[in-house]
């Protein structure tokens, strides 16, 4: 896949132009006579939605093409094969819409000129741009629709000065009823041109910005319908309807009406510039799309396809009718009987496909963190549970200690006044000096203890004082007993 990417105006520049194409100079939903602007503006509803269910395919593969998103909605084989069906059916488009073209211009423009040339020249020039990148294509789109733009406000101004709209013309409005116009709908209005809009499933993945991208791509349906709507019922108020069911290019016959005091004529140049325009990039789209949906399949560079591909192109354009007129009947044929596979079924069903898929992801998404928060939930339990029942082994083995050592404490203290009772008496008798030293050194001790208690202010004493008060309420600790037993120990082992 390419690196380059494309912006939002650059899209919305390129579904317009894909989108006129050339619907817009041929009499496009006649079946409901003067009705047929509301067949459009359905069709065009139809086109909003379908583009909903790609735009959601999108967003829940983002960065992926419709040709490796459908193998893992349907499998790697079952994927693989629609892949190559949506190509041949891209491939054979391109076709069609190269030969819509090529006959055109010789019924209007090149009436000598062979039909092998007009495509050639064609497809030549779009396998040229699209060698260059998709970049490059959309940059040139942006060019070609203001000019398209520009030209269908000129000309709408030259038919209003003219004066030969009768707006009367197109009322009754549903004058027989709804029965034709939704006829014509599921004929003709859903499927062409707006359900084509299948193939810039292939170009979201380049879009740079892809929330504003889906949005310019909603815009670009609507301002498109709106344009093919209107230029229907002008055909209808300038031209009537039997005249616009009879024409095969309508439009260029509309404009060819508008003259301003014989200074301002033969109009009819801007509508071939304008279909010119439009199919080649409707072509230049459906060939990019063919080209990239068969490299990502084949693992191909699709540079390596375009000029092999071009010539297939070139030659279905050529054999897929001997004229202009059974041209246009198997394209209606195709449109009614072939087309609703593309443009309804398979849509639907990877919608569907897409939506349990999404359940699926979601499903194991919270199973996975369900299964996390209790594992976390698990863990502080059992942490409670051991630090809990460490305080009351602390507790408990804290107690037993103390218990055992105010026990021995207790013993010890009276071993140690038994002995110090006992003492004194032998001390007495035998070890009398000792005894004097002994009191001698602790009465010197005392007074040196004193004599040093004095030399320190009387603020220090008295902080000492009240923390010796403080230390020994009711709140503090118990000392450890063991530390006054030693000293007592190692002295009753001297004497």
């Amino acid at each position: 896949m390419e690196k380059n990417r494309i912006t939002s105006f650059q899209l919305f520049a390129l579904m317009l132009l894909f989108q006129m194409g050339t619907s817009l100079v041929v009499n496009l939903g006649m079946r409901a006579g003067r009705d047929a602007w509301i067949s459009i503006l359905l069709g065009m509803g139809y086109g909003l939605l379908l583009f909903g269910v790609f735009a959601f395919l999108y967003r829940l593969f983002p960065g992926m093409l419709p040709t490796v998103y459908t193998q893992i909605l349907f499998g790697k084989y079952l994927g693989w094969v629609v892949g190559v069906v949506f190509i041949v059916f891209f491939v054979y488009q391109t076709g069609r819409d190269l030969r819509d073209g090529g006959a055109l211009m010789l019924s209007t423009a090149l009436k000598q000129t062979p039909l092998i040339v007009v495509n050639g020249l064609m497809i030549m020039s779009v396998a040229y741009v699209i060698h260059k990148g998709i970049e490059v294509l959309a940059r040139t789109a942006i060019i070609f629709a203001v000019v398209v733009i520009l030209i269908g406000s000129f000309s709408s101004i030259l038919l209003i000065l003219s004066g030969v709209i009768e707006m009367e013309r197109i009322f009754p409005i549903l004058g027989r009823g709804i029965g034709p116009v939704l006829e014509t709908f599921y004929r003709q209005s859903y499927a062409f041109p707006f359900s084509e809009i299948i193939c810039f499933s292939m170009l979201l993945p380049y879009l740079g910005n892809a929330k504003t991208g889906v949005k310019a791509g909603y815009i670009a349906i609507l301002v498109s319908g709106i344009i093919l709507s209107y230029t229907s019922m002008i055909n209808v108020a300038v031209l009537g309807v039997d005249m616009v069911q009879r024409s095969p290019l309508p439009l260029m016959t509309t404009i060819s009406k508008a003259s301003i005091s014989d200074f301002i004529q033969r109009n009819d140049i801007l509508i071939v510039m304008t279909l010119i325009i439009d199919d080649f990039f409707k072509v230049g789209i459906y060939f990019y799309v063919a080209l990239i949906g068969t490299a990502d399949l084949f693992k191909i560079a699709y540079r390596k396809l375009i000029y092999p591909m071009a010539l297939l192109v070139l030659l279905i354009s050529l054999v897929v009718a001997k004229s202009l007129p059974e041209h246009l009947e198997e394209g209606a044929e195709i449109l009614y009987r072939i087309d609703p596979f593309f443009f309804v079924v398979i849509p639907l069903i990877l919608y569907i496909a897409g939506w349990i898929y999404k359940w699926r992801t979601a499903s194991k998404k919270k199973a996975a963190s369900s299964g996390g928060q209790l594992q976390s939930s698990a863990e502080p339990h059992g942490a409670e549970g051991a630090e809990a029942k460490q305080p009351e082994d602390t507790q408990g083995s804290d107690a037993n200690q103390a218990q055992g050592t105010q026990g021995s404490d207790a013993n010890q203290a009276q071993g140690t006044q038994g002995s110090d009772a006992g003492q004194p008496q032998g001390a007495q008798g035998s070890d009398a000096k000792q005894a004097q030293g002994t009191k001698g050194s602790d009465a010197g001790q005392q007074e040196d203890t004193q004599g040093a208690e004095a030399e320190q202010p009387e603020d220090t004493q008295d902080a000492q004082l009240a923390g010796s008060k403080r230390g020994s309420g009711k709140d503090q600790a118990v000392p450890d007993p063991g530390s006054e037993a030693e000293p007592t120990r190692g002295k009753t082992s001297e004497d």
